[in-house]
């Protein structure tokens, strides 16, 4: 059978960045060939450069110009054949839910400046464009929630699309024709987004796509799970807010398509309002429940004392309370979410020409965009999985089609907007690095 000689490149060709991939670290430091790739000689311990596995994920530096060579599809001296382009993932869902109760139409975007611009007006300036920056496979839908009277029933403002130019028009239309009022009905517009997201029909690129729900609220919840019943204060009361988390957990483990949600918390989001219960440690439990809270935060409530918490505690959601430029910040934080849900699994398409890919013969090249490069390494941990490989990549089918990036390798790289990966087959080991 032959063996396919290729290059392949897997680039989001977007502004929120590219994943790439490296390896574990065996319990020697992984100088065992065995358990990683020794670039001038694999089937030896000694006689050369071993890559070695690091912390980061990344291993082995290489020059640019070694890069260069590698990466070059007209150069055969390194890595032989033509290239293509994978299939880049599944390209992500997302649901925006986002808070237009009054306070976000009345309240300055900086509370030291009462009289600079409100944060509706700075939100309608800034989430257009930020929209518009999303990566053109994700696919996009927005509701806006309040409930000025009666019962919240929620509508969906602009209905799920494929990020296509005309579905940003809708958006930004949608943005500008909305004016803020009312109560604030959080769980109730959860919900909404959870319904929109598990009935959306789904053409087939988005068949398997994760699903995300964003919700952005500025306040602490006014209405109970009824959808009806607005407080009789300026809060929810602690066993309603508790009840609320306990059934979002419940219901985001149970999702079928499983649903994850973000929670962002702006300006406003940190005042108690008189309420005997920290709002940014009730949004962080909001995010533990929702599956999104930092890796590794276990949220801590402050003290709070009519509209202060002093001290403030530890929280695990994206808190934007204490941002001064209300627009860089949401932009900034909008962007990250985007990064962080972009797929750490591709596709690598069968060859028209027929043949066998041979990992063995895999060669990756990172750049981090600034012109420092890496050769990376995939992980050859016995037993390993896409559910437990932590770094590296592994291919999890036997054609060697299917390549999943390790959980910690693709969050360093999404985390870095200027990084590319490129991956080759068929090359000559003993001069990868040297």
């Amino acid at each position: 059978m032959r063996i396919l000689r290729s290059v392949y490149v897997l680039s989001l060709g977007s502004c929120f960045g590219i994943v790439a991939c490296s390896s574990s670290k065996s319990a020697d430091g992984n100088t065992n060939p065995n358990s990683g790739f020794n670039p001038t000689n694999p089937n030896s311990p000694t006689g050369g450069q071993v890559a070695q596995n690091t912390d980061t994920g990344i291993s082995a530096p290489i020059t640019a110009a070694k890069a260069a060579t590698l990466t070059d599809p007209n150069n055969p001296s390194t890595c032989t054949g033509g290239g293509a382009e994978p299939e880049g993932g599944s390209p992500p869902v997302m649901e925006f839910v986002i808070d237009k109760s009054g306070s976000m139409h009345d309240d300055p975007a900086n509370p030291a400046d009462p009289n600079g611009p409100r944060k509706w007006d700075v939100f309608s300036q800034t989430m257009p464009g930020v929209f518009a920056s999303l990566p053109a496979n994700f696919a996009i839908g927005v509701t806006f929630y309040n409930r000025p009277s009666g019962c919240y029933t929620g509508v969906q403002d602009v209905p799920i699309a494929p990020h296509t130019a005309a579905q940003q028009t809708l958006i930004a239309t949608s943005i500008a024709n909305t004016t803020p009022n009312g109560y604030t009905p959080t769980y109730g517009a959860w919900n909404f987004g959870l319904t929109q997201l598990q009935n959306w029909q789904a053409p087939a690129a988005y068949a398997v796509s994760p699903r995300y729900i964003v919700l952005i609220t500025d306040g602490i919840p006014t209405v109970n799970r009824d959808n009806c019943t607005v407080s009789s204060g300026k809060y929810i009361t602690q066993a309603e807010y508790d009840a609320q988390i306990a059934e979002i957990s419940a219901t985001t483990q149970a999702s079928q398509p499983h649903v994850k949600t973000f929670f962002v918390g702006v300006v406003g989001s940190e005042n108690p309002q008189g309420a005997p219960y920290d709002p940014r440690y009730m949004l962080s439990q909001l995010a533990v429940a929702g599956g999104t809270a930092t890796a590794g935060c276990v949220p801590k409530s402050g003290t709070p004392a009519g509209d202060t918490v002093n001290p403030p505690g530890t929280y695990c959601h994206y808190d934007l309370s204490q941002a001064t430029d209300f627009g860089a910040a949401l932009s900034s934080t909008l962007g990250s979410i985007a990064q962080s849900v972009i797929s750490c699994d591709y596709t690598i398409p069968t060859p028209s020409t027929g043949g066998q890919i041979d990992p063995n013969t895999a060669a990756l090249v990172y750049n981090d965009g600034n012109g420092v490069y890496s050769l990376v390494l995939p992980n050859t941990t016995a037993g390993v999985t896409a559910a437990n490989c932590d770094k590296g990549y592994i291919f999890t089918n036997a054609a060697y089609t299917q390549l999943h990036i390790c959980s910690t390798t693709c969050t360093l790289l999404q985390q870095n907007p200027a990084a590319s990966l490129e991956i080759r087959f068929g090359c000559t080991t003993g001069s990868l690095i040297n």
